[in-house]
Order: C-alpha cells, then structure tokens, then sequence
C-alpha cells in the first residue's frame, strides 16, 4: 500500500527546513525578493528599528523561533485547511506578492475562491514576495487606508 501524501510529508520536515530558507533567499522568493539572508535582511533592521521597544525586539525574534515551521510541520501535515477551513464570520483580505513561495501565490489565489467570508478582497503584489508590506510599502498603506479601514459588513 502507498503512502499518503501526510505521511511522507512528515519525515521531510527537517531536510526540507534546513535547505528552504537560503534556497528561496538565493532565488528571491523568500521573505522579500533582494533579500539574500535573514541576519542583514530582517534581523539587524529590526534591532535599528525605532519603532520597536528592547521588549517589542525581543519578543519578536521569541515569536519567530517559537513559530518555525518544523515545530509545527506535523500538526499542518495533518490537516488539509484549504478543505477545513472555508467559511468564516470574518472579514478577510490577502496582500500577496506574486514572487511568494512561502504561501503560494497561485494556491492562495485558488483558496480564496473557494472561501465564504462576508468581506473579503485580494490584492495582488507585482512586485514582492513573502513581505508586500516591507517590499511596496505605499502600495500596502493605500490599500489599508482606502479599503481595509473603510470596509462596512
């Protein structure tokens, strides 16, 4: 008998996660697209950041560590959400670069056509990946500004 697709995914779960993040910096579809690596990328920039207090810095990089993806690989190999998750009372919206890899830009797109929410938009990014908001800032608070915030059920 073959395996399902679940089990095989869960031996993957640590080769897969130590070769993913350079491979998709190296080809410009991780975090951001020029981003090469995540030390001079995201996190020295965030250590400058002015915005963030020594807690917010610090609790963001705990956050990150405690949300890699190899911790919870076996629990999302479990689970198909695309299936389970397609009704909400919520209103939803997608800023996705179309360069994203981490969350497919084309599963993502798909997905959303298939969702029930009483709100909700896509917009598309042409010229990120992973981090529209870092990538088109202006883009992303215009959006915010004249979409997100002015929404009414």
């Amino acid at each position: 008998m073959l395996a399902s697709p679940i089990e095989l995914a869960k031996p993957l779960a640590a080769y897969y996660t130590k070769i993913r993040d350079y491979a998709m910096h190296d080809l410009g579809i991780g975090t951001m697209r020029k981003m090469k690596n995540v030390v001079s990328g995201i996190f020295i920039p965030s250590l400058i950041f002015k915005e963030y207090s020594l807690t917010d810095k610090f609790n963001l990089w705990k956050g990150k560590e405690s949300s890699n993806i190899s911790i919870i690989w076996n629990e999302m190999s479990d689970h198909d959400l695309a299936r389970e998750s397609t009704s909400f009372k919520i209103p939803l919206y997608f800023l996705h670069g179309v360069y994203d890899y981490t969350c497919s830009y084309e599963l993502a797109k798909q997905w959303y056509y298939t969702i029930d929410a009483p709100i909700k938009r896509f917009f598309s990014f042409h010229n990120s990946a992973h981090s529209p908001i870092f990538e088109e800032p202006t883009e992303c608070i215009r959006i915010i500004k004249e979409n997100i915030l002015k929404a009414t059920f």
